[in-house]
Protein backbone atom coordinates (compact mmCIF):
# COMPACT_ATOMS: atom_id res chain seq x y z
CA UNK A 1 0.00 0.00 0.00
CA UNK A 2 0.75 3.94 0.04
CA UNK A 3 1.82 3.67 3.87
CA UNK A 4 3.69 6.41 5.37
CA UNK A 5 7.60 6.23 5.02
CA UNK A 6 9.70 7.67 7.49
CA UNK A 7 11.61 9.45 5.07
CA UNK A 8 8.94 11.43 2.78
CA UNK A 9 7.99 14.93 3.23
CA UNK A 10 5.49 17.02 1.32
CA UNK A 11 6.34 19.59 -1.24
CA UNK A 12 8.03 22.86 -0.37
CA UNK A 13 8.74 25.86 -2.81
CA UNK A 14 12.66 26.32 -2.54
CA UNK A 15 12.89 28.95 -5.23
CA UNK A 16 9.49 30.87 -6.62
CA UNK A 17 9.44 32.70 -9.60
CA UNK A 18 9.83 36.22 -10.23
CA UNK A 19 7.81 39.36 -12.03
CA UNK A 20 9.11 39.56 -15.39
CA UNK A 21 9.00 42.29 -18.26
CA UNK A 22 9.77 41.03 -21.93
CA UNK A 23 10.17 42.07 -25.16
CA UNK A 24 6.75 40.27 -27.62
CA UNK A 25 8.71 37.47 -29.56
CA UNK A 26 11.77 37.14 -26.95
CA UNK A 27 12.25 34.15 -24.71
CA UNK A 28 11.83 34.10 -21.26
CA UNK A 29 11.92 31.82 -18.25
CA UNK A 30 9.66 31.73 -14.92
CA UNK A 31 11.69 30.05 -12.03
CA UNK A 32 10.57 27.58 -10.37
CA UNK A 33 12.22 24.66 -7.86
CA UNK A 34 10.25 22.57 -5.54
CA UNK A 35 11.60 19.84 -3.07
CA UNK A 36 10.01 16.87 -1.31
CA UNK A 37 10.09 13.15 -1.41
CA UNK A 38 9.25 11.71 -3.19
CA UNK A 39 10.04 14.61 -6.03
CA UNK A 40 6.96 16.57 -6.57
CA UNK A 41 5.14 17.10 -9.92
CA UNK A 42 5.14 20.71 -10.95
CA UNK A 43 2.37 22.32 -12.97
CA UNK A 44 1.84 26.04 -13.45
CA UNK A 45 -1.59 28.41 -13.25
CA UNK A 46 -1.65 31.75 -15.35
CA UNK A 47 -4.33 33.83 -13.98
CA UNK A 48 -5.97 30.58 -11.90
CA UNK A 49 -5.95 28.27 -15.06
CA UNK A 50 -3.63 25.37 -15.93
CA UNK A 51 -0.71 26.16 -18.51
CA UNK A 52 -0.35 23.98 -21.17
CA UNK A 53 3.34 23.17 -21.91
CA UNK A 54 4.55 20.66 -24.44
CA UNK A 55 3.94 17.87 -21.96
CA UNK A 56 0.20 18.47 -23.16
CA UNK A 57 1.05 19.44 -26.75
CA UNK A 58 4.55 19.15 -28.43
CA UNK A 59 4.31 22.16 -30.57
CA UNK A 60 3.46 24.13 -27.40
CA UNK A 61 5.91 27.24 -27.62
CA UNK A 62 6.13 26.55 -23.41
CA UNK A 63 7.74 24.15 -22.04
CA UNK A 64 8.00 22.36 -18.66
CA UNK A 65 11.67 22.28 -17.94
CA UNK A 66 13.11 19.66 -15.40
CA UNK A 67 13.92 22.12 -12.81
CA UNK A 68 10.19 22.92 -12.90
CA UNK A 69 10.96 26.04 -14.11
CA UNK A 70 8.50 27.35 -17.38
CA UNK A 71 10.61 28.63 -20.17
CA UNK A 72 8.72 30.38 -23.31
CA UNK A 73 10.57 29.78 -26.26
CA UNK A 74 9.08 33.39 -27.16
CA UNK A 75 6.68 35.78 -25.99
CA UNK A 76 3.22 35.57 -27.87
CA UNK A 77 1.27 38.79 -27.59
CA UNK A 78 -1.04 40.43 -30.28
CA UNK A 79 -3.29 42.67 -30.28
CA UNK A 80 -6.97 40.82 -29.77
CA UNK A 81 -5.01 37.98 -27.89
CA UNK A 82 -2.03 38.14 -24.60
CA UNK A 83 -1.86 34.30 -24.05
CA UNK A 84 1.47 34.60 -21.72
CA UNK A 85 0.45 38.21 -20.25
CA UNK A 86 -0.53 37.52 -16.48
CA UNK A 87 0.09 36.33 -13.19
CA UNK A 88 1.35 32.49 -12.77
CA UNK A 89 1.95 30.45 -9.75
CA UNK A 90 3.52 27.15 -9.48
CA UNK A 91 1.73 24.33 -7.62
CA UNK A 92 4.61 21.26 -6.80
CA UNK A 93 2.45 17.97 -5.23
CA UNK A 94 3.05 14.97 -4.22
CA UNK A 95 1.11 12.21 -1.90
CA UNK A 96 1.75 14.18 0.97
CA UNK A 97 -0.27 17.60 0.01
CA UNK A 98 0.66 20.40 -2.43
CA UNK A 99 2.99 24.11 -1.85
CA UNK A 100 1.96 27.06 -4.50
CA UNK A 101 4.88 29.41 -5.34
CA UNK A 102 4.38 33.45 -4.76
CA UNK A 103 2.53 35.02 -8.06
CA UNK A 104 4.86 36.50 -10.71
CA UNK A 105 3.65 38.33 -13.06
CA UNK A 106 4.99 38.84 -16.74
CA UNK A 107 4.50 41.86 -18.68
CA UNK A 108 4.91 42.16 -22.40
CA UNK A 109 7.24 45.44 -23.21
CA UNK A 110 6.28 47.82 -25.84
CA UNK A 111 9.57 49.14 -27.44
CA UNK A 112 9.03 52.59 -29.29
CA UNK A 113 12.13 53.86 -31.14
CA UNK A 114 12.78 57.62 -30.38
CA UNK A 115 15.38 59.50 -31.40
CA UNK A 116 17.13 63.20 -30.61
CA UNK A 117 16.92 65.67 -33.07
CA UNK A 118 18.99 69.00 -33.09
CA UNK A 119 17.45 72.38 -34.85
CA UNK A 120 17.65 71.25 -37.82
CA UNK A 121 15.71 67.99 -37.68
CA UNK A 122 18.51 66.21 -37.92
CA UNK A 123 18.66 62.70 -35.89
CA UNK A 124 21.51 63.06 -33.40
CA UNK A 125 21.47 59.47 -31.96
CA UNK A 126 19.11 56.27 -31.45
CA UNK A 127 17.02 56.07 -28.25
CA UNK A 128 14.93 52.95 -27.51
CA UNK A 129 12.59 53.84 -24.88
CA UNK A 130 10.52 51.33 -23.41
CA UNK A 131 7.10 51.72 -21.98
CA UNK A 132 5.67 48.59 -19.81
CA UNK A 133 2.29 48.52 -19.08
CA UNK A 134 1.78 52.15 -17.45
CA UNK A 135 5.10 52.21 -16.06
CA UNK A 136 7.78 53.74 -17.59
CA UNK A 137 11.35 52.21 -17.78
CA UNK A 138 13.98 53.49 -19.69
CA UNK A 139 16.62 51.55 -20.91
CA UNK A 140 19.88 51.72 -20.00
CA UNK A 141 21.88 54.85 -21.28
CA UNK A 142 18.66 56.45 -22.53
CA UNK A 143 18.62 59.96 -21.02
CA UNK A 144 14.56 60.77 -21.19
CA UNK A 145 12.12 59.54 -19.64
CA UNK A 146 9.11 59.50 -21.65
CA UNK A 147 6.21 61.81 -20.06
CA UNK A 148 3.82 61.42 -22.56
CA UNK A 149 3.40 59.08 -25.74
CA UNK A 150 3.76 62.17 -27.89
CA UNK A 151 6.97 63.75 -27.48
CA UNK A 152 9.55 64.55 -24.77
CA UNK A 153 11.92 67.21 -24.74
CA UNK A 154 15.53 67.45 -22.82
CA UNK A 155 18.35 70.08 -22.76
CA UNK A 156 21.64 68.56 -24.45
CA UNK A 157 24.48 69.94 -21.83
CA UNK A 158 27.47 68.58 -24.08
CA UNK A 159 25.58 70.67 -27.92
CA UNK A 160 23.68 72.79 -25.90
CA UNK A 161 20.69 72.76 -28.11
CA UNK A 162 17.48 71.96 -27.19
CA UNK A 163 16.20 68.92 -28.81
CA UNK A 164 13.16 66.59 -29.02
CA UNK A 165 12.57 62.68 -29.16
CA UNK A 166 10.39 61.49 -32.30
CA UNK A 167 8.25 58.37 -32.06
CA UNK A 168 7.63 56.52 -34.91
CA UNK A 169 5.69 53.71 -33.79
Amino acid sequence: GSRLRQEDSPPRIVEHPSDLIVSKGEPATLNCKAEGRPTPTVEWYKDGERVETDKDDPRSHRMLLPSGSLFFLRIVHGRRSKPDEGAYVCVARNYLGEAVSRNASLEVAYCRQAFAVDHWSRPIRETPSWVAGSRERPVKGARCIINNEADCKEVSADAGLSQTLVFNN
